[in-house]
Formats: structure tokens, sequence, C-alpha cells
């Protein structure tokens, strides 16, 4: 094989792809159709190219090596499971539910919920979209799952998880031993930090709180006046001033700003070419969520705008994604600090404390989520031999993981591909260490120092050449483990918005 051939195609395929998604997100498309681009690099996917990487693989031991065939691979499953992805998306795409009288969208059930101050309808939405999603689309999403799992077996793994470990290198198993001790460790303090702020909400009282309230409490429409729309846009200009991160070193992020008709609601990030072309995309709306997840796709536009462009794809775009995904929870922390909500926007310590306390329980509440999330990830793709029994254990895990009955209908939705769901918890974990050394170097401003402005590009300077692990071991800490997360109930950051959706 021409390794050096395959790269460069690679990063053609990769560009185009991320060109498409930046295009239909951003509302500048109105369709997005995969299947040509996939056609047109079937090459880099098929048997041959996955055989021939594999081989390579063994023989070097190295991790650019590794990350080029678990790219395959990982295209040669989107090519084997392209026709049942593409009808679940029309599926989703074009559903409705009928909600008092009114269409609700599939697609935006959570957000009418987030919406809607009566919690009688939040539940009408959550009815209706059970129903949906049990009646036309589990079909869809077992079938992925098994054609997942067949490609997997096929390549000579025993199971899903067997492969991601392999490609990977990370512990799954392992890791999910360390989110069961993090869910003990924490269930203690559950109720104290979001009992409260739950039933505040929902507008009910604590022991009637479902999962179709969460959405409210994650949009916190009470906090609305101290997270106007018309600062938004300002408050991370003043942050990357702060940091001497407005140089003009960063030319490759271009902010797209403008309202625009099937633009996504909440910001994205997009490396069509890293680092040379970076979207950062947002449509300014105003609450303590959006300010969130707008600092979140910065943290990732200024880590991936910040990569040395002379590595290799490998190390640019095919890294270990738990090293982006701390980067963004390092900003995104900064909308629940008291510091930051006083310098940027003038937040008194009152309002900010009743910020703090808010999203203490979002993230405690998120991280206990995906932690039972990995353990039911790891039951679906270990060779699973009764799915009525996974979906009864899923129901159970999760409702005991946030306090609030759990239905058993989204087993099978809410999954993340290649347990993606590891990502997040190992990125919380490297995130509170890094935000830990940025206290401890320059202080409780840090984002308004220079110096951590350059220690950050420094960071961000080797992309994604190494994994979570030894990055948390070269800020001066030993092995990353998610138990860390037990210490600091208030740590974490939320979700990048394709991934964020209560399925």
């Amino acid at each position: 094989m021409d390794v050096a051939a395959y790269r460069a195609e690679a990063e053609a395929f990769s560009a185009l792809l991320a060109r498409s998604s930046q295009r239909f997100y951003s509302g500048r498309e109105a369709a997005l159709d995969l299947a040509p681009l996939y056609a047109r690099y079937a090459r880099l996917f098929d048997r041959k190219a996955v055989d021939a990487l594999r081989a390579r693989a063994a023989a070097s031991g190295e991790d650019a090596d590794q990350r080029l065939l678990a790219f395959a691979v990982d295209g040669h499953t989107a090519r084997e499971t392209a026709a049942t992805e593409t009808e679940l998306a029309r599926r989703e795409g074009a559903a409705t539910l009928r909600v008092d009288g009114a269409d609700v969208p599939y697609t935006g059930a959570a957000a009418a919920q987030a919406a809607a101050a009566d919690p009688a309808r939040r539940a009408r939405i959550e009815a209706a979209r059970l129903e949906l999603l049990v009646s036309e689309l589990n079909p869809l999403h077992r079938e992925r799952l098994e054609l997942t799992h067949a490609v997997s077996r096929a390549l000579g793994w025993p199971s899903h998880r067997a492969r991601c470990e392999a490609l990977t290198g990370v512990d799954l198993a392992g890791l999910g031993g360390e989110a069961n001790t993090l869910l003990r460790l924490t269930r203690p303090r559950l109720e104290e930090i979001t009992g409260a702020a739950l039933a505040h909400a929902a507008g009910v009282s604590r022991d009637r709180v479902r999962r179709c309230d969460l959405p409210r409490l994650r949009r916190a429409p009470a906090l609305d006046a101290l997270f106007p729309p018309e600062r938004l846009l300002g408050a991370l200009a003043a942050t990357l001033a702060g940091l001497r991160l407005d140089d003009g070193a960063r030319p490759a992020i271009m902010l797209d700003a403008d309202a625009r008709p099937g633009k996504s609601a909440r910001a994205f990030c997009a490396g069509v070419g890293v680092p040379g072309e970076v979207h950062l995309v947002v449509a300014p709306g105003g609450g303590r969520d959006d300010y969130a997840a707008l600092l979140h796709e910065a943290g990732h536009a200024h880590h991936l705008a910040g990569t040395d462009p002379a590595l290799g794809i490998e190390s640019r775009r095919l890294g270990d994604p738990a090293v982006g995904e701390a980067f963004g929870f390092c900003f995104e922390r900064l909308v629940s600090d008291p510091h930051w909500l006083d310098r940027r926007l003038g937040l008194s310590s009152a309002a900010a404390a009743g910020v703090a306390v808010h999203a203490r329980a979002v993230r405690l509440l998120d991280v206990r989520r995906h932690a039972a999330k990995l353990g039911h990830e790891l039951a679906l793709h270990d060779a699973p031999a009764d799915l009525d029994a996974i979906a009864g254990e899923y129901s159970r895990a999760l409702g005991e993981a946030t306090g609030v009955p759990w239905p058993r209908a989204p087993f099978l939705a809410d999954v993340d591909p290649n347990f993606y769901t590891a990502a997040y918890l190992r990125g919380w974990a490297l995130e509170a260490q890094l935000t830990t050394v940025l206290h401890e170097r320059y202080g409780a401003l840090w984002f308004e120092d220079p110096h951590a402005g350059a220690f950050l590009r420094e960071l961000w300077w080797d992309g994604q050449r190494h994994d979570a692990e030894t990055l948390h071991a070269r800020l001066g800490a030993g092995r990353l483990d998610l138990t860390v997360l037990a210490g600091r109930p208030e740590g974490g950051g939320g979700f990048t918005p394709a991934r964020a959706r209560w399925r």
C-alpha cells in the first residue's frame, strides 16, 4: 500500500465531509447527502485497505498506523450501515409529533420540552416521542446495531467492544469499573445537589420530576436575564482578548454568527482544514446553555486552529477525541466561574452563586448519566444475548444515576458511536487536571493572563498527537482516573450539539 497516497486521500475525504456538515448545519445547504462522497472515496474503506493497514499497524506498533486503521475500519462500517443510517435520518427528519393539536418535529422534541413551562405538556411530548421511537425508529436502531456488530465480527474481533478497545487502546472494561465507582462515590450527594434544582426547573414537587423535565433544567429560563443574547459574542471576544488569542494568530477560525433559516440553534465547530480552515458557527441566542455551548465550541476551534500544520493527518484529525473535549470543557467551565461572570457579564456574587448552584446540578447529572451510559453500552456491545433484559437494565441504571424514572424505549437510540461516551468521561477527567494547573499557575483570573494563553497554545500545537492519558501525565498528574470527578461534583461541562440530545 502507498501510505502517503492513502493519507492524502483521507485528508481530502475528511475535509469534504466536514465541509458538507458545516454547510448543512449552518443552513447553507438544504440537505445532507453523504452517499456520493463515500462512493467517491470507497477505496479508502474497502476490505483490501483495511487488511493492508491492519498488517502495517501490527508490524510497526506505531500509534499513527493504528489511527489510520481505525479511520479505515470506521469508514468501512459507515459504508456497510449507510442505507440504514440514511433511512433512519430520513424518518427522524420527517417525523412529527401531534401534541395539543399542533405538530412538533421529532428532532425538536427536547427543545420543545425545554421551552414548555407546563409540566403536563412536557409529559405529553415525551409520550408521543417514545411512542414514535418504539413503533418506527427502534427497528432501524436495532438493524444498525446488528450490522455494526456483524462488521466487527467479520473483521475478526469477537465483539464491537473488543474492536473499539483494540483500535483506540482504551481499556473500556476497566473504564467501566471506574465509572461504577464514580457512581457509587457521588450517589450520597445526588439529591443534595440536584433535588431542589430539578423541582424548581420542572415546576413540580421533587417526587413528580421525570426525564421529560431534564431539558427544562438544562435550558434554565430563570437565568436568561443574566445571559443576554446581545452580550454573547462580546463575552467570547473579551475572553480571547484576555488570553491574547485575538492577536491575528488564529485567522483560520471563521466565525459565522449570521441569522439563517435552517441553521443549528446550538453552536458547533467544523474543522474543514486543520489547522487552516475552522468554522465556529453560532446562532446568537441567549441563556446560560447557549453561552456554555459557544465557549465549549470555541475551545474546540482554538485547539484545531492551533495545531502544528506539519503534523500528519494522524495527529491533526485522527487522535483521541477526549483531548479535544477537555479543551472544550475547560472553556465551558468559565460560564459558571464567579470571576468570569463578574468580569465578563458584571454579575453580582449573589447572582453568580445562583448560576453555580444550577451548573453544579446539571454537571453532576451529566457526569452520572454518562457513567451509567458507559455501563449500558458495554453490555450492549459485548455479544448481547437478551436485548429485553438490557433495556430493563438501561432503565434501572439511568434512573438510579439521575434520580428520576427513566423509560426503556431509548435504550438503542441513547448510544454514542464507538463508545464516544468514554471520550466525554475521560475528557472531563483530563479537564479537571488542566483547570487545576491553570489556576495554580495563573490564578483565579487565568482567563485574563496572556501567559495562560501561551501555555494553551503550547498544548494545542501538538494537536491530537498525545492521548488523554499522556497529556494528563504531562500536566503533572498520575494515572487518569474517572474517580477524580467524585471530588468535584461541580466539575465538567456540557456537550456538543450533535450529541447533547435527551433521546
